[in-house]
């Protein structure tokens, strides 16, 4: 598995070391069209580091909160019990804009590697890549028109995004409109934060609002991101773009 940090983009590198294999003005145009995705990926690992440093903090001073909620006396609370409050209410929001923004920008990002695959391999006859959907819908027709070799696990990956990602970001964020919903942050023993939420008056047709951990979703992307890696390396010789010629069919 890749380890995912700012200083060290696994897809970045990629990019630099893969445009070298390609002939003439398709260095750049492969450099530019994975770049794309690239770009967002390095969002997603800032998006995880912040969310990372604020959810410790939160943590921390809900601990704080409990502490003097515990043993309250019914009085009202001093000005540093009440500090000490808002700041964790201010971080508890921080923490949701940090998973709502991630899922946000993995959604992109994810669209964007299905954007490069349509630039890199090519059109095929009726078959759309236009969003991480489309691909996750088509893959397999992409696989026969082009006589792709795919990395094990890839469909099962695909599946996974789609559902934990994009389902969770079209149904829970961008098009949540439910007035009844609300969301806050939950974490269990190894303090990984989540949101979780529920509903003013449930009933059976209500869906579930808890999303993934931080952890959970860039470690499956960083699988992904691997396998889209070793998608290009593998089918190198039936990309649209011109190879160099001691390229072609090297892995």
């Amino acid at each position: 598995m890749l380890v995912s940090s700012i200083a060290e983009n696994p897809l970045s590198q990629f990019v630099g070391t893969e445009r070298e294999r390609y002939a003439d003005e398709d260095n750049n145009r492969f450099a530019f069209s994975l770049s794309q995705a690239s770009r967002y990926y390095r969002f997603l690992l800032i998006i995880a580091e912040r969310h990372n440093a604020a959810s410790r903090e939160l943590i921390e001073i809900t601990k704080q909160v409990n502490d003097f909620t515990r043993n309250s006396t019914g009085s009202r609370l001093t000005d540093e019990q009440q500090e000490i409050l808002t700041k964790s209410l201010l971080l508890s929001t921080k923490v949701q804009l940090e998973i709502e923004s991630f899922y946000l920008f993995a959604k992109i990002f994810l669209d964007k590697i299905a954007h490069f695959f349509h630039d890199y391999f090519g059109q095929a006859n009726g078959i759309s890549l236009r969003s991480h959907d489309q691909l996750t819908k088509n893959h397999e027709r992409l696989r026969a028109a082009k006589t792709l070799v795919y990395p094990e696990g890839f469909s099962e990956m695909l599946e996974f995004l789609a559902r934990q990602i994009c389902d969770y970001r079209d149904k829970q964020i961008q098009h949540l409109q439910n007035p009844r919903a609300t969301k806050g942050i939950a974490w269990g023993e190894k303090g990984l934060t989540r949101i979780a939420g529920g509903y003013l008056y449930p009933n059976v047709r209500d869906q579930p609002l808890q999303s993934g951990t931080l952890t959970e979703m860039i470690a499956k992307i960083d699988v992904y991101t691997e396998q889209v890696m070793a998608l290009i390396t593998t089918n190198r010789e039936k990309t649209r773009f011109k190879l160099k010629a001691q390229s072609a069919n090297q892995n």
